[in-house]
């Protein structure tokens, strides 16, 4: 046990006598009985805890790492875990992917996790799975998120709720009690259905209620039963718009993904709404996780040059209509965001291999603009194009060594290119423009995140 790591092991489960031998104990009234059942019978995602005995290597997961919840919640400078307890809870944890990716890049701070679910089957994987890879400091609680205020469990820094809230029968509940949770200067990450990118998904899900209505059928009685039509449908048809899905390979990914007792997507409208106009406007939307969906998220062609930053990505996501999840962050202050006017703030390259870049920057000296392919995490491949000037070179020599301030760069920039008799200002002024219209587009691009200069350079990188 590292003296960094505050250790806590509890274990919380309201079970009933009357209930010791069912599947599952339904908690709230506002639960849905049909999903409660579901994910009792079918823990979601699919995983064998047996076969990660031997493994060393967390699974990849759709989760933040403390330098992006440090620049999307914490303004680059938040303590999450130095100097204080950071308190995390995982709410609708299932198998416990979040769990494992959160216990893992918080190992050597302090924190607290708290993951809870009404799935005891879930929960007991997601136990296990922790127990497997070593991971101690964590509670355990079997329970209800519309139960949240009644288990006095206090407020917390973090909050990640992936794929949860358009489960409940009262999405705004469920949204409220999270708010409600959250400390003031916290921040949440969440995820929700996307309706555009799920079209065909939702065809299937209709065809099916179809044919298995007024049927007395078990689970996989359910489940093989509508296999034989998914898989009598071609590659290319509707049905199958975005692709075919390899977590519909087990009986329980299918189950999840076509025969799902409550599942509300949202427009990116639908999702501001839900989100912002709640609660007296105490939450806000910061920034969605994947550079990918913000990058098509704000093209901005000619034609519409005149909407504003939300509408643009309101219509843009009609116009690509591919995105099935959003992906983002949530937070009760105003701006969360680590910001390129703090000269404090040092720029952290999120990709190891910035030589490519600088070596076509010295080998072509008149380029106006430079087209640069990236694949980052597990995101598909993405395009962009970064605006180059006579300065670009030398910020990327500077940005390379991840150690500057966002001061140190312009001041060296300024050095470099300051002629006897000319306004120092006004060239410092003219460069910190160009440095920040760069940067903007890396950050939007995920190429970059800022971090406060008084973390040590081995922090959050």
């Amino acid at each position: 046990m590292t003296s960094n790591c505050l250790v806590l092991i509890l274990f919380l489960s309201h079970i009933n006598s009357t209930y010791e031998n069912e599947l599952f104990r339904r908690f709230n009234e506002k639960d849905i009985t049909k999903v409660q059942e579901q994910y009792s019978r079918y823990p979601y995602p699919f995983v064998d805890p047996k076969l990660e005995k031997t493994k060393k290597s967390i699974p990849i997961n759709d989760g933040p790492f403390m330098l992006e919840i440090n620049h999307f919640l914490y303004n680059g400078n938040g303590d999450l875990g130095r100097n204080k307890i950071f308190r995390i809870l995982i709410a609708g944890g299932g198998t416990g992917y979040s769990l494992l990716h959160y216990a893992y890049v918080f190992t050597a701070y302090k924190t607290e996790i708290v993951y809870l679910d009404f799935s005891k089957k879930s929960l007991e994987i997601a136990r296990e799975r922790a127990k497997n890879f070593g991971y101690q400091n964590i509670l355990f609680y079997h329970d209800s998120i519309y139960n949240i205020p009644n288990l006095k469990l206090g407020l917390f820094d973090f909050i990640d709720c992936y794929g949860v809230l358009h489960h409940l029968a009262e999405p705004d509940e469920g949204l409220r009690i999270l708010k409600n949770s959250l400390a003031p200067d916290g921040g949440i990450f969440l995820m929700l259905y996307a309706y555009y990118g799920r079209q065909g998904l939702y065809l299937m899900q209709e065809l099916l209620k179809i044919l298995n209505e007024n049927r007395n059928l078990s689970y996989h009685e359910e489940v093989q039963r509508s296999r034989l039509c998914y898989n009598n449908h071609l590659e290319n048809s509707w049905i199958h718009m975005q692709g075919i899905f390899k977590e519909a390979e087990s009986d329980v990914g299918f189950y999840d993904m076509y025969l799902h007792k409550q599942d509300l997507p949202f427009t990116l409208s639908e999702l501001y709404e839900y989100i912002e106009q709640s609660e007296k406007n105490e939450l806000k939307v910061v920034d969605f996780y994947y550079p990918v969906q913000r990058n098509w998220m704000n093209q901005r062609p000619a034609y519409l040059n005149k909407l504003s930053k939300r509408k643009l990505q309101i219509v843009n996501e009609i116009i690509y209509g591919y995105e099935n999840k959003h992906i983002f962050f949530v937070s009760k202050k105003n701006d969360s965001v680590a910001s390129l006017n703090n000269m404090d703030n040092i720029p952290i390259f999120q990709v190891e291999k910035i030589s490519p870049i600088i070596s076509v920057l010295t080998s072509h000296e008149n380029i106006n603009k430079l087209h640069i392919r990236i694949t980052k995490h597990n995101q598909m491949k993405d395009v962009f194009s970064l605006p180059v000037s006579k300065y670009t070179y030398l910020f990327f020599k500077l940005l390379s060594q991840r150690k500057f301030t966002i001061q140190e760069i312009i001041e060296d920039t300024v050095k470099l290119y300051q002629k006897k008799g000319k306004d120092a200002m006004k060239l410092q002024t003219k460069i910190f423009n160009d440095f920040k219209k760069t940067l903007k587009v890396l950050i939007l691009n995920g190429l970059i995140l800022l971090r406060h200069k008084h973390y040590s350079n081995s922090e959050f990188v």
